[in-house]
């Protein structure tokens, strides 16, 4: 088993049908993983896992940084001019509160589901 597949407790045939469907959409996946922040994080190393070119990836991730960049610099400016920074400071704050409690639910949840469905299977 792929040393990665084994830290994120990802069975053989899962990697492989992963694998697929990634390299079926990998151009969207790097362009677009700028847009979103997990994806952002495990688009590149996919892209390794499927063998995607290393030029084709350079060139796609950099459009997708480019894009990425400009819209957020032009959202910002626009956002500055509608909302005031204390505003604003508080929503982003708020925001990341949620994200965070709910980021560590679903690494927690499952994790405590297959310990309990482990412990009750020793008990039987």
């Amino acid at each position: 088993m792929v040393a990665g597949a084994k830290l994120f407790r990802i069975q053989k045939i899962q990697l492989e049908e992963m694998k697929t469907k990634f390299s079926d959409n990998a151009v969207k996946a790097v362009f677009f993983g700028r847009f979103i922040a997990i994806l952002r994080i495990f688009s590149s190393p996919m892209a390794g896992v499927v063998e995607m070119p290393l030029g084709k990836f350079l060139a796609v991730n950099f459009a997708g940084a480019v894009t990425w960049a400009s819209v957020m610099t032009t959202l910002a400016f626009f956002v500055g001019k509608v909302v005031s920074l204390e505003q604003l400071l508080e929503w982003v704050s708020k925001f990341a509160i949620l994200a965070l409690l709910i980021a560590i639910g679903f690494i927690t949840i499952p994790l405590w589901l297959e310990s309990r469905s482990i412990k009750s299977g020793e008990g039987e």
